[in-house]
Parts: structure tokens; sequence; C-alpha cells
């Protein structure tokens, strides 16, 4: 009887155990990793997949999330708004932004307002750049950015890694506190065939 009545014990313990494992599971675990999708092409009330694009790269930024990823399709983006980026990713989830397998992404900003700023004027802070970043732990690779305010705007930005981006002809371009392990630790941003 002593046996039954441990069995029975057991049985329950087993039962609440799978039950407290499901629900913390469930809850616990981080979401998985989405790859959004955005061509040309596309449009912004698509689901953001190879077959059913995105439309603009501040969509897929919007819906992206720690760990995600934004591949960009081949073409030019002509802007009328910076793209915004304002939710960070994290150390061990950041957010990629990239071309889609090498395909050249045109980031162009001739058309955003502060593009126009005469010389010696003033851009307002959520102007800056055609890019615009107040957000920490993105990866963004493989974008040439033309014609804008300034490349990449980053503000309070931390841990983010830039990697294989061109910018040409901005407005107006400032780089400070890049370091890196040539020329004693100065600034690791050269430029060449910069126009003012």
């Amino acid at each position: 009887m002593g046996g039954r009545a441990s069995g029975g014990r057991r049985t329950a313990m087993l039962a609440v155990a799978a039950a407290l494992v499901g629900v913390l599971g469930s809850a616990g675990e981080a979401s998985a990793a989405t790859t959004l999708v955005v061509a040309v092409g596309g449009d912004d009330s698509a689901a953001g997949t190879v077959e059913r694009p995105l439309r603009t790269i501040q969509r897929a930024v919007d819906l992206a999330g720690p760990g995600d990823t934004v591949v960009v399709r081949g073409g030019t983006y002509a802007l009328t708004d910076n793209v915004s980026i304002g939710v960070s990713g994290t150390a061990s989830q950041p957010i990629t932004l990239s071309a889609y397998q090498g395909e050249r992404v045109v980031v162009d900003g001739e058309r955003l307002p502060a593009s126009h700023t005469p010389v010696g004027g003033s851009i307002p802070r959520a102007e800056r750049g055609a890019i615009h970043m107040e957000a920490s732990h993105w990866r963004i690779s493989g974008l040439e950015i033309v014609n804008g305010p300034c490349g990449i705007y980053c503000d309070g930005c931390n841990g983010n890694v830039f990697s294989r981006i061109s910018t040409h002809d901005p407005l107006d371009l400032d780089s400070h506190g890049n370091r890196g392990p040539r020329k004693n630790g100065e600034s690791v941003l050269e430029l060449s065939g910069f126009r003012r």
C-alpha cells in the first residue's frame, strides 16, 4: 500500500513538474529570430519574405527586434524621411541590417529636407543622417549611402558594428571617437574621395 501511495505521489509530482516546464518554457524562451526582406517593388503590408518583401527599410526596422535580421534586396531606396532606428538589440542578440547576398543597395538621401541645408546652416537633430540611430547592438553592412545629411548619424549608441559601408556625396561628415589598433589608437575612419 505504501508503494502505491508513493507511486501516486511520484506521478502527481511529475505531472506538476511537466506542467511547470511547459509554462516556464513558453514564457521564458527567447522568440525565434526573424529575417525580414525588403525590396524596391515590395509592399509594406506584406509578410517580409523573399516572395512577399516589404517596400521600405523603415518598415523592416520598425518590425525588427533583438536577434532579427533585415536583408535589403538590390536597388536604390530614395528616402523622403531618414531611416530612424530607435530599438536596440542586445549584446547576445544584435539586430542585423545588410544587403541581400551581396546585392548593391543604394540608400539615397537626396530628397531628405536636411540634404539641402546651406553651408553653415543647422540641421535639426532628428533629421541628421540618412540613417539616424539612437540604438545599440546593431550590425550594419553592405550599404551604399549617398547624398544624405551625413551618412549614418549615431547618438547614444553602444556595441554597434559597421562594415562594408560606402558613403559619398553627403552634405557633411563628422567622425570622432573612433579608435583602432593602428596609428597609436587614433581614428579608424579613413576617407577617400570625400567631397563637401
